[in-house]
């Protein structure tokens, strides 16, 4: 069996015109529009505070379609406040 290496991707930045190929890299390598999108933000600063509420917002409606398909009930406006809160709190925890 393959071993796998996983370390922490310490934050870099990516010069804006070389985002494009390391896009186009990921790409390649079968990823899709929105995993590039999070892989990106994981690693370039700058990409990461571009995308930065988007990524949170996205997180709330896999949150809210999850709990509906689980347990049959929309979360109330102050849960998902709630929840909002905490993803924009670990969003600046991984901020450069």
């Amino acid at each position: 069996m393959e071993e796998r290496n996983f370390e922490r991707i310490r934050r870099i930045r990516i010069p804006d015109e070389e985002v494009p190929a390391w896009m186009e890299t990921l790409r390649e390598g079968g990823f899709n529009d929105d995993e590039i999108d999070t892989i990106m933000a994981y690693c370039d600063a700058a990409y990461f505070e571009l995308k930065r509420s988007g990524l949170a917002e996205q997180e709330v409606e896999k949150i809210k379609e999850s709990f509906l398909k689980g347990y049959g009930k929309a979360l109330s406006e102050g849960e998902i406040e709630y929840i909002r809160k905490a993803i924009e709190q670990q969003l600046d925890e991984r901020a450069p």
